[in-house]
């Protein structure tokens, strides 16, 4: 097993959309608040934070983005015929923490979308949504490497297309947007 850090900066704003859970008490509507009141109340709390306030970027934002890169990609193993690292991204690369950023929610931008109302793209009406935005953002990863197909090189080649043509919240590249975009300062080896 190999140990990488990446510095990791923001080529573009990160949008957050987390899903809030009515069991918690945090995205229940109160008694008499219209839609768009409710919306902007609850912005800021669409962003991850931890218990101390902080926001986060979760770890699994940056696996999956690796994950859809390999498939992106399809990049062919030398000398293993037609296998491409997809399974080899999915079993044999894990990030090991999440990304926690200088800010707190009270430091977020709220930005207004146009999405449409049930969530589904293609369907009809379209509404005003309010999502937490971080303009720049960068930090480290501590990225686990079990699998010894995957080289620095090949997965510095992942990282450069799971940043420009993947991306990671909502409003992504893979999803034909442009925000979430990023970049790899530097790959060092650390275990």
């Amino acid at each position: 097993m190999k140990t990488y850090e990446a510095k990791i900066e923001s080529a573009s704003p990160l949008i957050m959309s987390r899903m809030l859970s009515t069991k918690a008490g945090e995205g229940m509507k109160q008694e008499r608040e219209t839609h768009e009141d409710y919306d902007l109340r609850i912005w800021p709390i669409k962003a991850w934070a931890n218990t101390k306030g902080a926001v986060y970027i979760p770890r699994i934002f940056f696996k999956r983005s690796l994950e859809e890169a390999a498939q992106f990609l399809g990049l062919q193993i030398p000398g293993k015929g037609k296998s491409t690292y997809t399974k080899h991204f999915l079993a044999g690369v894990q990030i090991a923490s999440d990304m926690e950023l200088d800010i707190t929610r009270d430091d977020l931008q709220c930005v207004p979308i146009n999405c449409h109302a049930d969530g589904k793209k293609g369907s009809g009406k379209r509404v005003v949504r309010h999502f937490p935005q971080v303009p720049e953002w960068s930090g480290v990863l501590t990225v686990l490497v079990v699998d010894e197909l995957v080289t620095k090189d090949v997965l510095i080649k992942h990282f450069d297309t799971a940043g420009t043509m993947i991306g990671i919240g909502s409003f992504r590249p893979r999803s034909g947007n442009s925000s979430g975009m990023f970049k790899v300062l530097s790959l060092t080896e650390i275990g």
